[in-house]
């Protein structure tokens, strides 16, 4: 992995004696994260950015949030650590406003066309008022719209091009992996039985009853309490179905770590036998870590969680 540093004056350097690297990124969070210790730069100079290649390929790019230089009588460090571009589409707060029959598209030239980024958004639109309310963050106000209508969330590409965060359609055997290390969780915390919720403004009682036929299956016994009344009727059903969905999304997990960088996207499928049955999983999360025991790169995959069917009864 190469690395490059460019200071407020444009200058760049590429770090001396590096003893560690960790990249972090995960479909749970917007940015990616970079940490890298190595010797300080020449001149003092204010670091501003971060790019970070395998090969030519550009696998980072980001803003340096924090460094910090340490002496001792054993020598000097300089620690660094930066978020990947979209921290300007999180950082920055979106303008409160009421859209009548939005795009993706026009959502996008509201909220981040000026910020520098480009886009590969669908082109999905509501024949509705979408509002964006205040607080919430330029990336906030235009993935919400895009979960809403597609189910998908959106990622930054280190290119700074906005787009779904999807499988590219390819699946990977893991059992042709050469695992250094297999671990396996069962998280039954978040899984959700039921989802009891209010569907109109001014209902005394939660009289809509949603609940995932596989809750029965897994004896879970855990509900949730929604008041949906003032919420646009066109999203209330897309509320509770992603809801649901995302308290089964972690309920099994697999982590395997290998040696060196592992070039897959987030969202990848795998295929992967567990206790002698092939099971489907999806990469959520990665961290590739550089230091004196080598190169590694630890994938977390979550495996698709049939619901067998989602059940309404008020």
């Amino acid at each position: 992995m190469r690395i490059v540093l460019t200071d407020i004056q444009g200058g760049e350097y590429e770090p001396e004696d590096i003893t560690e690297i960790t990249l972090d990124e995960s479909s749970d969070a917007v940015c990616s994260a970079l940490s890298l210790r190595c010797a300080p730069v020449k001149n003092n100079a204010d670091l501003h950015k971060i790019r970070a290649y395998d090969g030519k390929r550009l696998i980072f790019n980001g803003f340096v949030d924090l460094t910090r230089e340490s002496f001792t009588k054993g020598g000097s460090e300089l620690y660094i650590y930066a978020r990947s571009s979209a921290s300007l589409l999180l950082d920055n707060e979106a303008f409160a406003y009421t859209f009548r029959n939005p795009t993706a598209v026009s959502l996008f030239n509201a909220y981040a066309r000026e910020l520098g980024f480009e886009h590969n958004l669908p082109e999905v639109s509501c024949e509705a008022l979408y509002e964006v309310q205040k607080g919430s963050s330029c990336f906030g106000a235009v993935n919400s719209f895009v979960r809403l209508i597609t189910g998908k969330s959106l990622y930054v590409t280190p290119e700074n091009v906005l787009k779904p965060l999807e499988s590219d359609g390819k699946s990977v055997d893991g059992d042709m992996l050469d695992c250094v290390s297999e671990v396996r969780t069962t998280d039954r915390s978040d899984a959700l039985s039921l989802i009891k919720y209010k569907r109109e403004q001014g209902e005394k009682d939660y009289s809509v009853n949603a609940c995932a036929l596989v809750s029965e299956e897994l004896k879970l016994n855990r509900r949730k309490y929604i008041n949906l009344g003032l919420t646009p009727e066109w999203q209330r059903d897309f509320t509770v179905l992603d809801t649901l969905k995302r308290s089964f999304e972690k309920y099994k997990t697999l982590e395997l770590t290998v040696e060196g960088f592992a070039e897959y996207g987030l969202m990848t499928e795998f295929s992967y036998t567990v206790s002698g049955v092939r099971e489907r999983y999806l990469l959520y999360a990665k961290r590739y870590t550089f230091s004196g025991d080598g190169e590694k790169t630890r994938l977390r995959l979550a495996r698709k969680t049939d619901l067998k069917e989602i059940v309404y009864v008020d």
